[in-house]
């Protein structure tokens, strides 16, 4: 029994992915990165200011952002946008086993389901206190999403 148990609990584990999220309006912008363990950073990189949070999330928490994310499917067209510029922006980047999906979503365009798991991710960054660390987060992924090639 006891080899069942463990069997069954190696058996169970999520597959590891990383989901860097990039909110951006005319008032704030930030980015949260998370991955299927129970951490989430908190970033701000901009010219004003540059820092770096972490917070341990519940397994609540955790499962559920799991569950959301693995069942989503990314759409081919990589960016929605509206003629509106200064509008909210809700960008993704997934990264699990060697792929990479992306979406950009801006003004209301776009897939709804990733519009309510940018709501879901500002409410966890509203429901949780960030500790400071001196930690780089790798960025780099998303801002090449973001910051080149923005008219596709």
């Amino acid at each position: 029994m006891f080899t069942s148990i463990i069997f069954y609990g190696c058996n169970s584990k999520s597959s590891d992915f990383s989901l860097t999220f990039y909110r951006w309006s005319i008032h704030e912008d930030y980015y949260l990165k998370l991955n299927n363990y129970d951490t989430i950073l908190y970033i701000i990189d901009n010219p004003i200011e540059k820092m770096t949070r972490y917070a341990l999330i519940s397994e609540d928490d955790r499962e559920l952002l799991q569950s959301k994310i693995q069942d989503f499917n990314f759409p081919k067209t990589e960016r929605f946008s509206s003629q509106i510029d200064d509008g909210l922006s809700y960008n993704f980047v997934y990264e699990s086993d060697k792929q990479i999906k992306r979406l950009s979503n801006h003004v209301n365009s776009g897939p709804k389901e990733f519009w309510e798991l940018g709501k879901l991710l500002e409410s966890l960054k509203a429901k949780y206190h960030f500790q400071e660390i001196k930690k780089d987060a790798n960025l780099k992924e998303m801002n090449n999403f973001i910051f080149t090639n923005t008219s596709d």
